[in-house]
């Protein structure tokens, strides 16, 4: 479980897992998540081979004790979709937006989607772009839902590296209204909602100017300036709770 969420399965092999056994599909089931309620199976089918361009990866929607699975029409090029989580009240499920199949393209950051099992429009949270809003959905560690399950907090920022170009923004889920959580010239990451869902805390680190373009600058000495914060749910007072250099901090995770 990953702060109240089911973790995503990743299938092993030819054989169905046994939550979707019996369920046909053109091709070989690849990942599942059951939803918070347990009344439905998000699952991606794949078919073909990547390096013949005969790829294609579908996205699924199977009602619990159903043999029937539902494709779920994504309305354009979506890309490659992999699913991420469920909402908390699973009425929706999330899903990266891939560009293609291949892992360095999507190493830099992908879009977040949205849509419904019942089938409906996907809706796009965060787009696939180049841009101060672009994509920085790395993975489930960027993504955390408020208590109440009404805000969605996310780390966006194009950009494969952690220590760069990563701000926190928190979204309403309904309306997909942002606030920005961190400022400018820090790269924060890790997000983690307080149980009250008044504070958050996350990782950050000095970015003054992209990785790349400051002298002398690489991942591990960044990585190493990485410390815990902790703020308003509202983006006010931020307080930073460790700054010994001797140490760094990772993966805040709250008690209580």
């Amino acid at each position: 479980m990953d702060d109240g969420q089911p973790w995503v399965v990743e299938v092993d092999g030819p054989d169905p897992p046994p939550v979707l056994r019996g369920v046909p599909v053109p091709g070989r089931w690849e990942a599942y998540a059951l939803s918070p309620d347990r009344r439905w199976i998000a699952g991606v089918a794949v078919r073909g081979n990547a390096r013949a361009g005969r790829r294609e990866n579908r996205l699924y929607a199977v009602r619990a004790g159903s043999r029937t699975a539902r494709l779920l029409d994504l309305r354009g090029d979506r890309g490659a979709p992999r699913i991420l989580r469920w909402s908390p009240d699973s009425r929706r499920i999330l899903f990266a937006r891939r560009i293609g199949y291949g892992g360095s393209i999507n190493a830099d950051g992908v879009g977040l989607c949205d849509i419904a099992p019942e089938g409906g429009p996907a809706r796009d949270l965060v787009p696939a772009l180049w841009g101060p809003e672009s994509a920085g959905i790395l993975g489930n560690s960027e993504i955390a839902f408020s208590p109440d399950g009404k805000r969605l907090l996310l780390v966006q920022g194009r950009d494969r590296w952690e220590v760069t170009n990563k701000r926190l923004v928190c979204r309403d889920y309904a309306t997909n209204r942002l606030l920005w959580m961190s400022e400018p010239g820090v790269a924060a990451t890790q997000p983690a909602w307080s149980p009250d869902g008044k504070r958050v805390a996350y990782i950050a680190c000095p970015d003054p100017r992209h990785l790349l373009d400051e002298p002398d600058a690489t991942p591990s000495r960044r990585i190493a300036q990485q410390h815990l914060h902790v703020r308003d749910a509202d983006g006010g007072n931020v307080l930073a709770l460790a700054r010994n250099p001797k140490f760094r901090e990772e993966k805040p995770r709250w008690e209580g």
